[in-house]
């Protein structure tokens, strides 16, 4: 298992993108966007947890405050966890 702090600052658009494994979160401050597929767009606040399953179109952006969230990346020996920006 991998965890990592990650900041993003206010309103940025990471884009629709996907994970070469699950990732488990939790917003620590801020807000973001999160969308899961076509499913309607979701506001994550301090205390809500998200979940982006393995190889599944996700929206995640930084809302006008930033974003700061803790995520947990499962791994396999030798594997790190990727994140590919679609079109």
């Amino acid at each position: 298992m991998q965890a990592r702090r990650i900041t993003m600052v206010p309103d940025t658009a990471v884009g629709v993108h996907t994970h070469n494994g699950p990732v488990f979160g939790s917003i620590e401050s801020g807000s973001a966007i999160y969308q899961l597929r076509d499913e309607p767009e979701l506001v994550l606040n301090p205390g809500d947890l998200f979940y982006e399953p393995a190889d599944e179109l996700i929206r995640f952006d930084a809302g006008p405050d930033g974003v700061t969230f803790l995520a947990y990346f499962p791994v396999t020996d030798g594997q790190e966890p990727l994140l590919e920006i679609v079109g």
